[in-house]
Parts: structure tokens; C-alpha cells; sequence
């Protein structure tokens, strides 16, 4: 039933991409040839990038230390101003990418593919703005498929209103993702009023990322200006708000989705699809897909208020963002708000021209599981993934690999040697000491751009965050995988846009 479900919403997007792209490029050619002089500005990007993982903990299941990353991409988009009211966007782009290595065995497996994605396909109405400046208008409505950032200073970290899911509350970030890039990220509709210092976006939209795919959710984020210096807004997010499978948003109302007797719930940590007590299998904590977003977040530049000493435009700008992952409790499972809260901090630190940007941010999350989305996209199970593998010991950099065993509470080390293959014992953390479970808590990137002659652009990047490595060769993957404070990586991009 789910593989059905899987085809049937790969065939449903596929289709849905391709219906909305020959509208806009219809309407915008059909407003075009009304106007008959429409003004097209055509804008292109190239780029090629590398990185390395510097440091993974977990090597359960796959040992990602030292696995090198590279992509090549290159994407175009036409945008027109069909007249004083009216404008749109059409683009396409395509990158060459690779799974990750994960090991050996993997390595060999290894294919490069191409993947294309639609950088933008979107029209917009606009009215009451000066000049050019349509993206402060008075009022204006988008449709189709665009780009959104309401907190564009964040480099990595952040952006907790928009990016991932509410159940389970795993976060989102990488190096110049789409969501700090002006690639499209939204498909739906966007309202968008500015009043003086003061700006309102009402944005309804399907989802496209996570599962289940399709259900409509309604944003609301406001932000208002005190002078030059300092910004600050707020926003709500009502996700899976419209389901359009019902049966997989709220799994209680499924029997694909089977009752946990108490008997079999072994660790409190360890739940499969809702929650049972096992003092009481009549107490019964269901969960469902649908959830609140709230966010916060702020922009301080302190420039205007020191003597000028050659700091750069982005140099000295504080700012920061504080979400609430889900505003519904559930008993045993997400009952405490303030574990579902993560803050982050960015600075950037002074360059004085030499660079765009150097900017250092910051998160705490208190999340006692793993930020692993590996349920909700296989299953729809808005559950969370046990962290208890975090403490697995020792590494087995030198020796083999990990692998689970039959018994949940163990693990194995394999070790091939002339002998033959020897099958180690290696301990597993106590189950019920939660202590390792925040070893994650704590994030942090370092990012640095440099535009060249107008046309060049260097960037890089050092983090611990939650990045993804999507899978291997053989076998897809949906976690975050550092999951220590001692795991970090680095990128590199080179991009030549005009």
C-alpha cells in the first residue's frame, strides 16, 4: 500500500510540475503579447563544489568519516516585467551529484546522476511601490512555484518556521541550501503587504519535501523596521493544516497503522507510531502529522552608532531566531515545549571588505532524540528516532564496521582477518541513561563568501549541523549524521553568475 502511495505521489508532483510550468510560461507569454514590449531580464548561475567529512561519531550503520562530497550545477532563469502590475519567472537548473561513500562496500556501487529541479515558475501581481522597487509593494500576490526567505541574514541555522516538520522535530540546514539561495522552495501562493516600516506575508502552500506530500499548510510572518538598525518580526505556521491523504497525515485514522500492546514496548525511548504506557495499555498517546509552528527572530546593525573604521556592508550584523517546534503536548513522547524550542545566534564577525561575509552562528536545540526524518518518510510516523546509539563505543575506524544485531541492547563489531571473519561484542549504552541523548544540543557553522570582479563568487563553509548525506550507493539515507560535538565537516563552492 505504501509503495502504491509512493507512486501515485512521485506521478502526482511529477505531473503538477509540469502543468504549473506550462501555465506560467502560457500566461506570461500570453501577458507579454498584450503589452507588447515586455522587459526580460535573464539571470544564470554555474557552480562547482567539494567538501569532506571531517568527523562522524555514529558509524552504526554506516561509517561516513572522511567521505568526500562533489556537485556541479548550473541553472537559468528569465524573469520578465510584462508591465507596471504584472511580472513573472521561469527557470530550470541541473546538477551533477553522488551518494555518499558510507564504506568500502559502498564505494564500489557508486553512480554520478544528473538531477534537474525548477529554479522558478511563478507570476505576480503587484501594485503601489516606487520605482522598481516591487518587492516592497503596497500589495502584491505571487502564485506557483517562487523563492521565500523571511529572515534572509541566516547562512545555515535557523529558519525553524519554514524548513522541516513539526512532528518529529527534526531540524534542517547544509551549506547554501535552497533556502538561503534564490531557488524556488515554495509552491502555493503568496500575499505580501508592505505599511510604511511594516510588512505582512500570508503564504499557503504544498508540501513538497517531507511526507506526506501534497497537504496544504498557512503561514503568517510579520516584520516591521526601526530605521536602518535594527529589524525584528514574527510568525505562525499551521503545517498539514488541509490533508489531502488524511489516512497518512493522522495515522490514527488509518489500519495501515497497527496498535503496540505494552508488552512489546521495550524502552521507553523506542515507540513505533504512537505512544503506549506500559503501566496502563489503556492510556494511548496518538499522534498526528498536523502541528503548530511559532517563530521569532531579530536583526541588529550596531554600524550606525560607531565611528566609521572601514567595517564592511554585512560586517558587525547580530541576529537571531527562536522557535517553537509543535505548540500541542503529547504525553510521553514530545511533553515538554522547551525541548522542542531551538534558539540560534548568528554575528558576523568584522572582515572590513575583504570578504562579503564572515559569519558565525550558533543553535541550541534540547531534543533528547535523534534528528532523523527516517520515519516520517518511509512510514509517515510522526515519531521520533531513538539517540541511544550516539553512545556506542569504541569507534571502529581501523577495525571494520558496525552492524546491528537481532538484540536491540548490542551490537556488533565485524572484524575480517586471515582467520576469518570474527564477530565482536561491543557494548551498548544503558538504554535508560539518557545523558548521552543531548550530546547533539549544541550546533555551530562558519561561513565565508567573497564576490570577485562582479561575476565571481567564493564561498566555503565549517560546520556541526544537521546536515544530511542523503544516502549511499545501495541504501537511502534521512538523518542528521553528527550527532557529537566532536563531528564537523567543511564545503567549498566556486560560482560564476550574471
Amino acid at each position: 500500500m505504501r509503495m502504491g502511495l509512493d507512486m501515485m505521489e512521485n506521478r502526482t508532483f511529477a505531473s503538477r510540475k509540469r502543468w504549473m510550468a506550462r501555465a506560467v510560461g502560457a500566461l506570461c507569454l500570453c501577458a507579454a503579447a498584450a503589452a507588447g514590449k515586455p522587459e526580460i531580464a535573464i539571470q544564470g548561475f554555474g557552480w562547482v563544489q567539494t567538501g569532506m567529512i571531517g568527523n562522524a561519531t555514529d558509524t552504526l550503520r554506516f561509517n561516513f568519516n572522511h567521505n568526500w562530497m562533489q556537485t556541479a550545477a548550473t541553472q537559468i532563469t528569465a524573469n520578465m516585467l510584462v508591465d507596471e502590475h504584472w511580472s513573472g519567472a521561469l527557470g530550470i537548473g541541473a546538477g551533477q551529484e553522488h551518494p555518499m561513500q558510507g564504506n568500502t562496500q559502498n564505494a564500489r556501487l557508486l553512480r554520478v546522476s544528473i538531477a534537474t529541479y525548477i529554479t522558478q515558475a511563478n507570476f505576480t501581481y503587484s501594485t503601489g511601490y516606487e520605482g522598481k522597487d516591487r518587492d516592497h509593494s503596497l500589495f502584491s500576490a505571487t502564485f506557483g512555484f517562487f523563492p521565500y526567505n523571511y529572515n534572509p541574514d541566516v547562512k545555515n541555522l535557523g529558519l525553524y518556521l519554514l524548513r522541516g516538520p513539526v512532528y518529529p522535530g527534526a531540524l534542517v540546514s547544509g551549506f547554501e541550501t535552497k533556502e538561503t539561495l534564490p531557488i524556488s522552495n515554495f509552491l502555493g501562493t503568496r500575499l505580501h503587504t508592505s505599511l510604511g516600516q511594516t510588512e505582512h506575508d500570508l503564504i499557503f502552500s504544498s508540501e513538497t519535501e517531507n511526507k506526506p506530500l501534497f497537504d496544504y499548510s498557512l503561514a503568517y510572518i510579520f516584520s516591521h523596521r526601526l530605521g536602518e538598525a535594527f529589524r525584528y518580526g514574527a510568525g505562525v505556521n499551521f503545517y498539514h493544516l488541509l490533508p489531502v491523504y488524511p489516512f497518512a497525515t493522522n495515522p490514527r485514522d488509518s489500519k495501515q497503522f497497527t496498535f503496540v500492546p505494552a508488552a512489546d514496548v521495550k524502552d521507553p525511548i523506542d515507540r513505533n507510531y504512537f505512544y503506549v504506557d506500559p503501566a496502563d495499555p489503556a492510556d494511548t498517546t496518538w499522534l498526528s502529522n498536523q502541528g503548530t509552528k511559532l517563530d521569532a527572530f531579530f536583526r541588529f546593525d550596531p554600524k550606525g552608532f560607531l565611528p566609521d573604521a572601514g567595517f564592511g556592508k554585512n560586517d558587525l550584523l547580530l541576529y537571531g531566531e527562536v522557535g517553537l517546534i509543535g505548540v500541542q503536548n503529547y504525553k510521553g513522547i514530545y511533553a515538554d515545549r522547551f525541548q522542542r524550542m531551538p534558539i540560534m545566534g548568528g554575528f558576523n564577525l568584522p572582515a572590513f571588505g575583504w570578504l562579503d561575509n564572515l559569519s558565525l552562528e550558533v543553535e541550541y536545540y534540547s531534543s533528547p532524540y535523534k534528528n532523523d526524518l527516517t520515519e516520517l518518510q518511509t512510514e509517515f510516523s510522526p515519531t521520533p528516532v531513538s539517540n541511544r546509539a550516539n553512545n556506542l563505543s569504541p569507534k571502529t575506524l581501523d577495525s571494520g564496521y558496525v552492524t546491528a544485531m537481532g538484540d536491540t541492547l548490542r551490537a556488533a563489531r565485524v572484524v575480517v582477518s586471515q582467520s576469518g571473519t570474527v564477530f565482536e561484542d561491543v557494548p551498548w549504552g544503558d538504554p535508560y541513561d539518557m545523558s548521552h541523548l543531548h550530546q547533539d544540543d549544541w550546533k555551530w557553522s562558519l561561513h565565508a563568501a567573497k564576490t570577485v570582479m562582479g561575476h565571481i563568487r567564493i564561498s566555503g563553509q565549517v560546520a556541526n549541523d544537521h546536515f544530511r548525506p542523503g544516502g549511499t550507493g545501495t541504501t537511502p539515507t534521512y538523518f542528521s549524521i553528527f550527532s557529537t560535538p566532536a563531528d564537523w565537516y567543511w564545503m567549498a563552492k566556486l560560482t560564476y553568475f550574471f
